[in-house]
């Protein structure tokens, strides 16, 4: 009897040693990078207008590193900031700001005239082009790039309204498939060098 007790305390030590010396691997082990391949089902084809009156096309973001912005100016501040921290992005490339175009693509075509697009566009990111389209066009081109937003009614605010929104910023590689998209919360730093990485 006491052999047989020997004998269990003996394995139930190799057993508990053995399970501690898993976990020791599975805690130490470094985690490995996922790379995903092929083509993102993001994206598409679109046709807005330019302040000016020129047709942007999907189809013609071909020469450059493009970023896309959908936003609006009434939604408690979510695109001023994301404008900000990607100006400030494309100040650490140098150079090679010159190669990304950013389109800061508005939610809210009914509030949002050109007028007064260019001039929120130019005080928070001088360079970026404001588009706009009819809200079938915008609401389609928001489901091909899954954006979500909603126009929340509330008569108690200045315009009746605010865009609830997500505030991604969408890359587009040169010839316009998309690459990848970040959250505006994004560090600047890191920002510009995932931008860097796609100027490559």
């Amino acid at each position: 009897m006491r052999t047989r007790n020997l004998a269990f305390r003996f394995f139930g030590s190799l057993l508990a040693a053995a399970i501690l010396a898993g976990l020791w691997v599975v805690l130490t082990e470094p985690q490995s990078r996922v790379v995903v391949t092929g083509k993102a089902d993001i994206g598409g084809d679109f046709a807005l207008t330019t302040a000016d009156g020129h047709t942007v096309r999907g189809a013609d973001l071909a020469a450059k590193v493009n970023i896309l912005y959908f936003g609006a100016l009434n939604d408690d501040g979510l695109s001023a900031t994301a404008l900000q921290v990607l100006r400030a992005a494309l100040g650490r490339l140098g150079a090679g700001a010159n190669d990304v175009a950013v389109y800061f693509i508005t939610l809210d075509p009914e509030t949002d005239s050109f007028p007064k697009l260019q001039a929120f566009v130019a005080s928070h990111l001088p360079g970026a082009i404001s588009l706009r389209g009819n809200s079938i066009e915008i609401n389609s081109l928001s489901k091909s790039y899954k954006l979500y937003y909603k126009k929340i009614i509330d008569p108690t605010l200045p315009m009746g309204h605010v865009l609830d929104h997500a505030s991604l910023y969408y890359v587009l590689r040169r010839g316009g498939d998309f690459a990848a998209h970040f959250p505006y919360t994004t560090d600047a730093a890191e920002l510009a060098r995932e931008l860097a990485a796609h100027l490559k």
